[in-house]
């Protein structure tokens, strides 16, 4: 099983404060890593997260910590890359859901879930055979698009 997990799954993985939620969603990934799923993510996740986490460092917030964390994850999962190809098929898949009256977000975002589920499917053509799903807190956009699920309950 490949899991793709989204920028949600990878902000909470990446907060150092420990809650019950951070506690159980580490412990997730440990067990699907040693169950031996391959556990990967985009570069635009990582961006996502990135980005929030120099913000509240910029407003002083002391996210330090969730930085040294998030690039301690970049030695345990796949970071994979955007290519083209992404964006192609991204843009195929916003295109179809604004005509059929499906707005995902505003037309004028860069839709980050789009950009997932087209990795997602480039995932399925590389891996024939393979089950592929999205892991999220939010399964509302993706499950149009792509097989995702709330990670708690893969």
């Amino acid at each position: 099983m490949i899991i793709l997990i989204d920028s949600g799954i990878l902000g909470i993985l990446s907060n150092p404060n420990e809650s019950e939620i951070n506690t159980k969603c580490e412990e997730w990934l440990y067990n699907k890593i040693t169950k031996g799923c391959t556990v990967v993510t985009s570069q635009i996740c990582k961006y996502e997260v990135k980005r929030s986490l120099i913000f509240c460092q910029k407003k002083n917030s002391l996210q330090t910590e969730a930085l040294e964390k998030l690039a301690e994850l970049e030695k345990l999962i796949d970071f994979i890359p955007i290519t083209e190809q992404d964006l192609d098929i991204a843009c195929q898949l916003w295109a179809s859901s604004i005509i059929e009256g499906i707005q995902v977000a505003p037309q004028q975002d860069i839709n980050f879930d789009l950009i997932i589920c087209s990795q997602w499917q480039r995932l399925k053509t590389e891996s024939p055979g393979r089950e592929i799903t999205i892991a999220t807190h939010n399964i509302r956009h993706l499950r149009r698009f792509a097989q995702a699920e709330l990670w708690e309950n893969l």
